[in-house]
C-alpha cells in the first residue's frame, strides 16, 4: 500500500510521522500536502494500541 499510494502523489506514515515499515503499527494516509497538518492533528491523541487508556478516559 505505501508504494501505490505514494506513487499516486500521497504521503503513508505512523500517527508519529515515522515510517510506516518501521513505525508503531499505526496508520495514517493522506494525500500528501495535507499529511503534516493531519500529523498535528493527531499529534498526543491515543492511538488504537492504547485501547485501554481510551476505555479508561484518559
Amino acid at each position: 500500500m505505501p508504494v501505490i499510494v505514494t506513487e499516486a502523489g500521497g504521503k503513508v506514515t505512523d500517527l508519529d510521522g515515522a515510517s510506516v515499515l518501521e513505525g508503531d503499527m499505526s496508520v495514517l494516509v493522506t494525500n500528501g500536502r495535507l499529511h503534516e497538518k493531519f500529523l498535528q492533528l493527531v499529534n498526543g491523541l491515543p492511538h488504537s494500541r492504547d485501547y485501554r487508556g481510551l476505555d479508561d478516559g484518559e
